[in-house]
């Protein structure tokens, strides 16, 4: 099997809620690639034994089994974002690499992830990404975190993520420091739940508008009752008028939307709302691939319930036909929902373990989740049904 090179361990450490940081998202919680503490330095981190080992493996094309579980035989989806400059300055790193898999901290791409502070509970999220469901902010940056970066030496692209970025200090620090040190050609990419514009009386989009490159991902799944019983705490009304807020800035807006069973069938008529309403293109969305809790996969569907939706999913697709194409990775939204319907058919993707006797066993949790969650929802005369209302035994 051919793998494009991963270009992680070469550009970036990932510093988590927990407390440890790994060399990716996706390696979370293995133990066997845990770098360190958010308590190391940079040095102790970038050569640590592990991530050397890690680059040998790359190097020579055998890469270990968890990166081709988890990312290569599914999702690439680092390489896809990349930007050219991150890839060529990775391939430069490769080049240089010793024989032991050392090579010098080149932390290029930053993805920020201050702590799990969010104001949602989102029904698929976890404790280590929002303190909603924890009950108490986790750090995940050291507390001097401005020695994770160098803006004048090597920070070429900067992610600001959850738990909410808007409600983190270091998101209004660190864009201060970039413009003081006249750095505003950093890349900027800021993923919020788009339900809070401002925090302490700042907001954060007076201090985009003065980078080069910058792209803010609003995350939102449904719109109203639905939507809003899939991100607790969250309200449609609100999100529209942040919406057209962070437009007013000039800045290039992007809609991240979950594709989970919780969504995937009202997903084409809740684009074609927003479109209606001027508030999302055809081609601002980006589709992002839920395959964590099980339950909650699309792939789990009975069949039945699955030609259905793909008989929806092609309409949609023709749909988007003449949209234009945005996508960094040259993946057209037409070729994103070819994606989405092959997932759903086969689990590649990303649904590893897909087979008739597991997807009819969390199909089954599924449902329990749902007739449960009805029976007790916290959100007053508001009844989870409304969650995926189409969704039954076939």
């Amino acid at each position: 099997m051919n793998h494009k090179p991963c270009d992680l361990p070469w550009t970036h450490l990932y510093y988590h809620t927990d407390g440890n940081v790994y060399p990716c998202p996706l390696l979370v919680g293995n133990r066997d690639y845990k770098l360190g503490s958010n308590e190391n330095t940079i040095d102790e981190l970038w050569n640590n034994s592990i991530l050397k080992k890690l680059r040998i493996e790359l190097l020579s094309g055998a890469p270990p089994k968890e990166c081709i579980n988890k990312c290569y035989k599914h999702f690439n989806a680092c390489h896809d974002i990349y930007t050219d400059a991150l890839r060529q300055d990775a391939e430069r790193q490769r080049g240089i690499t010793s024989k032991d898999g050392r090579c010098e901290p080149n932390h290029t791409l930053w993805y920020v992830l201050e702590s799990n502070k969010c104001n949602l509970k989102c029904v698929y999220c976890s404790p280590g990404c929002s303190s909603s469901h924890a009950g108490y902010v986790k750090k995940a940056l050291p507390v001097d975190y401005t020695r994770i970066y160098d803006v004048n030496k090597n920070v070429v692209e900067i992610w600001f993520s959850s738990g909410e970025p808007i409600l983190q200090p270091s998101t209004y620090s660190i864009l201060k420091d970039l413009i003081a040190k006249d750095k505003v050609d950093v890349k900027i990419r800021l993923i919020t739940n788009l339900t809070n514009t401002h925090y302490r009386g700042e907001t954060p989009y007076t201090l985009l508008e003065q980078f080069t490159d910058v792209k803010v991902f609003g995350s939102w799944d449904a719109d109203g009752i639905q939507g809003e019983n899939i991100r607790v705490n969250s309200n449609s009304d609100t999100i529209k008028n942040n919406i057209k807020f962070i437009k007013r800035h000039n800045i290039d807006f992007y809609l991240v939307s979950v594709m989970s069973i919780l969504n995937i069938e009202d997903y084409p008529d809740f684009h074609k709302r927003l479109y209606s309403e001027g508030l999302i293109k055809k081609d601002q969305v980006r589709y992002f691939n839920l395959t964590h809790p099980e339950h909650f996969r699309y792939s789990i569907l009975p069949l039945k319930i699955k030609e259905r939706i793909k008989v929806k999913l092609l309409e949609y697709k023709n749909w988007l036909s003449d949209s234009t194409d945005t996508y960094p990775n040259n993946c057209h939204p037409c070729k994103a929902i070819d994606k989405i319907i092959n997932c759903m058919m086969t689990g590649e993707g990303g649904h590893l373990g897909f087979s008739e006797e597991n997807n009819t066993m969390w199909y089954m949790e599924f449902l329990k989740w749902k007739k449960l969650k009805q029976h007790n929802s916290h959100i007053k005369e508001k009844s989870l049904v409304d969650i995926a209302p189409d969704l039954s035994y076939p």
